[in-house]
């Protein structure tokens, strides 16, 4: 509507310009009527935003002047940059722009022939291609109706058996076919025909000829013309005064006017220092070449939502468009923790009169760089964006493809220039079907055609407004090389919570508003976080293991080199230990056991006894240096340390102990080991863990694995670091087989590839930097057999893209990625790896 608006104020010689962010509107006297006045009242913010557009005041209504008769003219600065990224197949295929419309009734493919032919005629762009001159300089040259050679296809597809299937897959040739830019024509259409009265019309066109407000002058006089032709009247449309070469040799001369200086300080003076890269995490490895492959998800913003940001904005001073990028770059902020965030937005960047029914690629790209604080609340925000988006509108005239050229930033293949996320706010006008605006075709409907799916995506992310019949529509384009659906629908859902919450709290802190749908926040609140868990609270760690014994009395325990326990072996020999740190120790209930032994079955044998006493065991590597282990002794008041003096001592009487339960004196809230972590202060700090959490971390329900009796388990890691605790009971309190690692082995991995094949290992835990050494060993061993079922990683951040080998491999592992800290009980997180983190 402001379009309208403003053209039809213009008609009545009515002056509208911007004075310090505001309307400042003069006409002849009794022009401006009432209603006229209501009109303008009720349009303003997107009068504001329009004219803030058409910002230089100056060149606004001037003309630009006729080009001098030549064999070949020079690239506008939008046209060499397309051009350049075009001689990459991937860059030329991104910027072919297309839309696609249904047409039902009845159509003369002659007339709508001929129509094109009088387009073609008119706009010289149409017939525009891109070849080197003598000098080998890339120049444009304008070719005649014949020599360009464009012909409209019409394709008759009612008697194909899947018309619809076969139009999506048509359509999407069209928008994937290459365009030669020197040969010509750079503009193609199909008329498709699915029934006797129905088509689906599509035309491509390459963005260096056109931008989204020419498609709309395409279309607009392609039917002005049609309905001409069809009711034999006279041709409406006014001669063009100027073409685009004309425009590009301007711009060229603009260069020398002293306001361009001007236009060039601001931008260098906005983008001095280091420019920030907007560290949004993907959900793929970014391909080391930018790739434009995409996908489209949509959403309307509710009408109640709209009317307050409008409200808000009109309050404020500013557009809607503000309202809008405050809010993407709040919500980018909480996404990333950044506070200097570049967007690139376009514009129409026809300024001038004579340039509003062009057709070619006149927009221009803002490069708005907000620099803000996570305390600054969403109308401190506003009010900086506000300032950077008029600054921005003010300085329009000097091209994003020379602002580039000048900053020669740092070039990353993987990314577009100074940006990766875009925002666009389209006028009511950009998006009406032309049909629907243009009358005297009452033989023949016309409707965009909405079945087809989006594929390419310019950017990592570009976030689309439509504002129409008093409702804002949304779109989320996204790159699908690095994000899936489901993140872009996520994104695009967490924006209008954001813009709910900023609108009803706008002097809030933008790091305190939510952005989380109702849906999150139930799943987190009352699924994720859900404390009333289900596992047996009121058993300890050796009630179950002794359960296990029970169920399982003859299946193997354990493996240490040569020697073998069952379950049954494995439980007396612990219960005789138990009775004699009772008897001769008197450890009883929470006291504190040192256990420093090397690798064996004894190192088993002598925690599982500790637990049995009563006590609780402290883990010291025999490796520690002996200072290190000093301090823990001292530390954690250990009334007995348990080490090969002290084990031999016991293995001379073992047998005068009795191979029965030790009566149980533990509670489920008694402790069970303290293992010492680094600690933040440079010295050790010891981890309390209890009966209850070891029990809790195993035994929920419904629990995440399977793990079963036929499991094989390695225990890996040093019994002092918290990841062994995992493997033992894992495997003890499921009636699995634990094999303990020799130290030589866990260090090899060759040898211990050879151990996981020998021992039929189901159960594998690892962290990242471990396994990808086994993955290198692997690839080199034929005779390798793995019978894992799951390889758990935990310790340290994981690179799934280093999986992928071994994913395809042996897909029927399930990969678990899992994190915790020592004081959390080993796990606190859950993830499992599939090629969707691979990729």
């Amino acid at each position: 509507m402001s379009l309208v608006l403003y053209k039809k104020l213009r008609a009545l010689k009515v002056n509208v310009k911007l004075v310090n962010g505001a309307l400042d509107i003069k006409g002849p006297k009794g022009v401006i009527t009432p209603e006229i006045l209501t009109e303008i009242k009720e349009n303003k913010l997107s009068l504001v935003q329009l004219i803030g557009e058409f910002a230089d005041q100056k060149t606004m209504h001037s003309s630009i002047p006729l080009a001098d008769i030549s064999e070949n003219y020079p690239l506008s600065s939008a046209q060499f940059r397309l051009w350049m990224l075009s001689q990459f197949d991937e860059g030329n295929i991104a910027y072919n722009d297309i839309d696609v419309f249904v047409f039902e009734g009845t159509l003369d493919f002659n007339v709508l022939k001929r129509s094109f032919a009088a387009l073609v005629e008119r706009h010289e762009s149409l017939r525009t291609v891109f070849r080197n001159n003598e000098q080998e300089e890339i120049r444009q040259f304008i070719l005649s109706p014949s020599e360009i050679g464009f012909e409209p296809v019409s394709i008759d597809l009612r008697t194909h058996s899947d018309r619809e299937k076969e139009v999506k897959k048509l359509i999407q040739a069209d928008l994937t076919r290459p365009f030669n830019l020197a040969a010509g024509p750079l503009l193609q259409t199909r008329l498709y025909q699915v029934a006797d009265h129905k088509w689906i019309f599509t035309y491509v066109i390459h963005h260096i000829i056109n931008d989204s407000w020419s498609m709309q002058i395409l279309m607009k006089e392609l039917f002005v013309l049609y309905n001409s032709y069809l009711y034999n009247t006279n041709n409406p449309i006014n001669p063009l005064r100027i073409q685009y070469k004309d425009y590009a040799v301007w711009q060229q001369n603009q260069k020398k006017e002293t306001s361009w200086a001007v236009h060039k300080s601001y931008w260098l003076s906005q983008l001095q220092g280091p420019l920030p890269v907007l560290a949004l995490l993907p959900d793929k490895s970014r391909p080391l070449i930018k790739t434009y492959n995409g996908g489209q998800v949509s959403f309307q913003v509710a009408n109640q939502t709209l009317r307050s940001l409008a409200a808000f904005c009109q309050t404020e001073g500013g557009t809607l468009f503000m309202g809008l990028l405050a809010t993407l770059n709040a919500l980018l902020y909480r996404y990333t923790n950044q506070t200097d965030i570049i967007l690139g937005s376009p514009i129409a960047g026809r300024e001038h009169v004579d340039l509003e029914d062009q057709i070619g690629v006149y927009s221009n790209t803002l490069t708005l760089r907000t620099q803000f604080s996570g305390n600054d609340s969403f109308k401190d925000l506003f009010k900086k964006v506000k300032s950077t988006t008029v600054g921005a509108y003010e300085h329009q005239a000097y091209q994003f493809d020379e602002l580039v050229n000048d900053l020669q930033p740092v070039r990353d293949m993987s990314r577009s220039a100074l940006f990766d996320v875009m925002i666009v706010l389209q006028n009511a006008e950009t998006t009406t079907t032309p049909g629907n605006t243009t009358s005297g075709l009452s033989a023949l409907s016309i409707s965009r055609y909405n079945e087809g799916e989006h594929t390419k995506s310019k950017f990592d992310l570009t976030f689309s407004f439509a504002e129409q019949n008093g409702e804002l529509g949304m779109n989320v384009e996204y790159n699908s090389d690095l994000f899936y659906r489901s993140t872009a629908e996520r994104i695009g859902a967490h924006f209008i919570s954001f813009l709910n919450a900023s609108l009803a709290h706008p002097d809030t802190p933008v790091q305190q508003l939510n952005y989380l749908t109702s849906d999150e926040q139930n799943y987190l609140l009352k699924v994720f976080d859900n404390t009333n868990a289900t596992y047996p609270k009121e058993k300890t760690i050796t009630e179950l293991f002794e359960e296990q014994v029970t169920k399982t009395p003859q299946q193997i325990a354990l493996v240490y080199q040569d020697v073998t326990l069952s379950y049954f072996s494995l439980n007396q020999k612990v219960n005789q230990f138990a009775h004699y740190l009772r008897k001769v120790h008197q450890i009883k209930a929470n006291d504190l056991v040192a256990v420093k032994l090397d690798r064996s079955e004894w190192m088993v044998i002598a925690m599982l006894a500790t637990l049995k006493s009563g006590g609780a065991y402290v883990p010291l590597d025999v490796d520690y240096p002996a200072e290190r282990i000093a301090y823990v002794l001292d530390d954690s008041k250990s009334k007995l340390l348990i080490d090969a003096e002290e084990l031999d001592k016991f293995k001379t009487t073992a047998n005068t102990y009795s191979h029965l339960n030790p009566e149980p004196i533990n509670k489920p809230d008694d402790r069970a080991y303290v293992i010492y972590t680094s600690g933040t202060t440079g010295q050790p700090k010891g981890a309390i863990i209890g009966h209850r959490q070891v029990v809790r971390l195993f035994k929920t329900e419904p629990c995440m694995f399977d793990f079963n009796q036929q499991d094989v388990w390695t225990m890996f890691h040093s019994y002092s670091f918290d990841f062994s605790v995992w493997e033992m009971y894992g495997a003890l309190l499921y009636g699995g087989k634990l094999v303990i690692v020799p130290g030589i082995v866990a260090r090899d991995a060759q040898a211990f590839l050879k151990l996981l094949s020998s021992e039929g290992v189901t159960v594998l835990n690892q962290t990242p930097s471990s396994f990808y050494n086994i993955i290198k060993e692997e690839e080199g061993a034929a005779d390798f057999k793995s019978k894992l079922r799951y390889v758990i990683f935990g310790g340290e951040a994981l690179s799934p893209a280093k999986l992928r080998s071994w994913f395809k491999k042996y897909p029927s592992a399930q990969l678990i990625n899992m994190y915790g800290i020592t004081e959390t009980t080993v796990h606190v997180t859950y993830q499992e790896i599939g090629m969707r983190q691979i990729e």
